[in-house]
C-alpha cells in the first residue's frame, strides 16, 4: 500500500451512486439559467438552508456572516442558518450525510469524492481562497526550512484537517516519504500551544488559524519558518462555498441566490473591513476584535485577493489551472478515476463579472 493510501486510509469512506451524464447536462442547463434570475421574492415563504463553515467563527467567516445580519440572504429568499465546523474537509462530509446543504469547505476533499461517487459529492460554486492555505510552521531553532527536512519530525494536525490530507501531494512532489514523519493528531485548543512549548517539531494547518493563534500567544512569527504547499508544488485552491448536488440540481435559483448575497457581502467587507468583523464578534464576542481584523486582513493578502483572482474575478478560477490541480491529486491518492471539472466546479451560479470585480 502506498504511503498515500496509508495517510487516506484514515478519512471517512464516502458511498453513493453513479450520476448519469444525463443528469449532469440537465442540471448544468438549469443552473445557467437560473444565474441570469432576478433575485428571489420569497418573503413569505423562504427557503431553509442549513451552511456549515470550516471552523469556529473567525475573521475570514466575515461576509458569510455579514450577508446574514444585512439581510441578503432573506432578499434573496433564503432562511440561512449558519454553523460552526471541526475542519474545512469535515464540511465536505457533512454535505455528502446530508447534514447540510451548503458550506464553505476544501474543494480538494470534492475531488476525491467526486472520483468515485460524483452523485453525491459536493459541487464548488464560489471560490474564495483562490491559494490554498495550507502551510507547515515550525520554530526556526528547528531548522525545518525545505520538505525534505520533515523526515523524522513530529508534525501537529488535527482531525478533519485538509493539510494533513494534502500532506501526500506535498510529499510526493518534494521526494519525501510521509512514511518517515510521524503525525500526531491533537485537539484545536492545544495544537498552537503544544507548538510553542516544543511538544513537538512543527505543526500543519490554516495560514489564516496558526500563525495569528501564535501571534495571540505572544509569538514573534519572525521566529517561526512557514512553508506554504503552494510554494512547494501543490498547485491547490483553498476552500470555496460548496452546495450539495440535489441542491444545485434541484434548486438552482437558490444557489445562485446564495452566491449572490455572499458575493455582495465581500464586496462589502472589502470596502468595510471592520463592519465584517463586528459581524464575526456578533456570533463570539470574547473574540478580539484586532486578532479578528488581522486574521481577516492576512486570508485578503495572502489567500483571497491573488493576481489570478483579479483576472478572472471573484468566485472563479483559471481553468487550466484547476484542472491541472484535479490532475494532482488524482495522481497523488491514485484515484480510480480523474474527475472532470464540471463535477467539481461550476461558474454556472456566479453573478456577472462586474459585479465580482476586485476593488482592493
Amino acid at each position: 500500500m502506498s504511503s498515500a493510501h496509508r495517510l487516506q486510509s484514515n478519512l471517512p469512506a464516502v458511498m453513493g451512486h453513479a450520476i448519469s451524464r444525463r443528469r449532469l447536462v440537465v442540471g448544468s442547463a438549469v443552473a445557467g439559467a437560473a444565474a441570469l434570475a432576478a433575485p428571489l421574492a420569497f418573503a413569505n415563504s423562504p427557503i431553509d438552508l442549513k451552511f456549515s463553515l470550516d471552523w469556529r467563527f473567525q475573521g475570514v467567516h466575515a461576509w458569510f456572516l455579514l450577508a446574514q445580519d444585512k439581510g441578503y440572504y432573506r432578499e434573496e429568499g433564503l432562511n440561512m442558518q449558519i454553523d460552526t465546523g471541526d475542519g474545512s474537509s469535515g464540511v465536505v462530509q457533512r454535505i455528502v450525510s446530508g447534514a447540510y446543504r451548503a458550506g464553505f469547505g476544501d474543494t480538494s476533499a470534492v475531488k476525491q469524492v467526486a472520483s468515485t461517487t460524483p452523485a453525491t459529492a459536493p459541487l464548488s460554486v464560489y471560490m474564495v481562497f483562490n491559494r490554498a492555505p495550507f502551510v507547515i510552521i515550525s520554530k526556526k531553532s528547528k531548522n525545518i526550512t525545505k520538505p525534505g527536512d520533515l523526515a523524522g519530525k513530529t508534525v501537529l494536525g488535527t482531525p478533519n484537517s485538509s493539510a494533513l490530507r494534502m500532506f501526500p501531494a506535498f510529499a510526493r512532489l518534494n521526494n519525501l516519504d510521509p512514511a518517515t514523519v510521524k503525525f500526531n493528531n491533537v485537539s484545536p485548543q492545544m495544537m498552537d500551544t503544544m507548538l510553542v512549548r516544543d511538544e513537538a517539531d512543527a505543526l500543519a494547518g490554516f495560514l489564516t488559524t496558526a500563525a495569528i493563534n501564535l501571534r495571540a500567544l505572544g509569538q514573534n512569527l519572525d521566529d517561526y519558518n512557514m512553508m506554504f504547499f503552494t510554494d512547494h508544488g501543490v498547485d491547490a485552491y483553498g476552500n470555496s462555498v460548496l452546495v450539495s448536488r440535489e441542491l444545485a440540481t434541484q434548486n438552482p435559483r437558490a444557489v445562485t441566490g446564495m452566491v449572490r448575497a455572499i458575493n455582495r457581502a465581500f464586496n462589502d467587507v472589502v470596502a468595510n473591513p471592520q463592519e465584517g468583523v463586528a459581524a464575526v464578534l456578533k456570533r463570539d464576542p470574547l473574540l478580539k476584535a484586532d486578532v479578528e481584523l488581522d486574521r481577516l486582513q492576512l486570508g485578503l493578502r495572502q489567500l483571497i485577493l491573488t493576481p489570478e483572482a483579479r483576472n478572472v474575478g471573484m468566485g472563479d478560477v483559471d481553468t487550466a489551472r484547476f484542472e491541472r490541480s484535479i490532475r494532482q491529486v488524482s495522481s497523488t491518492f491514485e484515484l480510480a478515476r480523474t474527475p472532470a471539472k464540471g463535477e467539481v466546479f461550476s461558474r454556472a451560479f456566479l453573478p456577472a463579472r462586474e459585479q465580482r470585480q476586485v476593488r482592493a
